[in-house]
């Protein structure tokens, strides 16, 4: 597995860097009158970074241009804020990102006037953000001198406030902030566990596959040692067959850093009995109620590997009696 000297960096950039998953991110969490106006079909990545050499290891930043709708241009600069603690100082250095992004943006087309730039912050902090959100909050007030101050806001988005169930629906969107809200504190096994059919489908996407080794990668990374242990037996509860290689490796990896995996007949019994327990949930939450004969053949099954099969097979049912028929094709094998 392969070990990151700046894991938070190359994961935000992995998942906002290609221009239609930041439309979708963009889409889901900003207001409407902020994404009426932008033609998100247009979004382009730009280059480069524009964070304080300083505090490279504490953000990470992104920068899009977007055509709006009426032939105008925004630039969509997002910065990845994943301190342990909210800096007050923000404002300030939001300041200064902007200006270097609007001199790039003089020497590249040498006239006025400037886009407008929309500074958007993801907070990832254990706790929420507790600070004002515009630069004048910084700045002493001083009667008569107010013209003369800065007057910005950016647009936050702090992962702590935002429930679980309220992440984008898509899957690798939804797992990926799932992720990033929860690695740093206690309970992400829980917070995977709660969310089985989010992981699962991250294996229909095309990249599917792509993803999951690089939310693996960050999950080994910078989740709390203590903690890895229940990590893992969560992600093989959620995450189907195809997935499995790159399980044993993370595995393996923390093997090495002396945390040993378990395994015996008693323990894949249970694994099997909660994953069982997961599969029911999954069909009640879709149906309401499942005849009582529906559970207990699910139930039945005792291979984990079978029920990781069963589950994936039950996705994308429409109907009670569909899922009678792959649940008993399935207990006879």
């Amino acid at each position: 597995m392969t070990t990151l000297s700046n894991p938070h960096d190359a994961f935000c950039k992995y998942v906002l860097g290609r221009p239609e998953q930041a439309g979708a991110f963009l889409d889901h969490f900003l207001p409407s009158e902020l994404v009426a106006p932008l033609d998100l079909a247009s979004l382009t990545a730009l280059p480069g970074t524009f964070v304080d050499p300083d505090l490279a290891n504490h953000h990470c930043d992104l920068l899009f241009s977007a055509a709006c709708k009426d032939g105008a241009q925004v630039l969509v600069y997002v910065l990845f804020e994943h301190k342990s603690e909210a800096d007050r100082k923000t404002p300030l250095q939001l300041y200064r990102y902007m200006e270097r992004i609007w001199d790039v943006y003089l020497k590249d087309k040498g006239r006025l006037p400037l886009p407008p730039i929309l500074p958007i912050v993801i907070h990832q902090g254990v706790a929420p953000w507790p600070y004002p959100t515009d630069f004048e909050s910084i700045v002493d007030k001083l009667p008569g001198y107010g013209l003369f101050v800065p007057k910005f806001s950016f647009y936050l988005v702090d992962l702590c406030l935002v429930n679980d169930s309220a992440f984008p629906a898509d899957p690798i969107l939804g797992a990926a902030f799932l992720i990033m809200k929860h690695v740093q504190r206690p309970g992400l096994a829980e917070a995977i566990e709660g969310h089985c059919l989010v992981f699962s489908g991250i294996f229909l996407h095309s990249n599917g596959l792509e993803f999951f080794k690089a939310m693996l990668t960050y999950i080994f990374n910078t989740a709390h040692a203590p903690a890895r242990k229940e990590i893992l037996t969560a992600l093989e509860h959620a995450v189907p067959p195809e997935g499995g290689p790159y399980m044993q490796t993370i595995a393996e990896s923390w093997k090495e850093e002396g945390i040993v995996i378990g395994r015996s007949k008693g323990i894949d019994i249970g694994r099997a009995k909660g994953f069982s327990e997961i599969i029911v949930d999954d069909l009640e939450i879709r149906f309401s109620s499942l005849p009582q004969p529906l559970v207990a053949r699910i139930r039945e099954i005792k291979d984990i590997v079978a029920l990781k099969a069963l589950r994936r097979k039950l996705l994308n049912v429409d109907s009670i009696e569909e899922c009678e028929r792959i649940v008993a094709q399935e207990s006879t094998h």
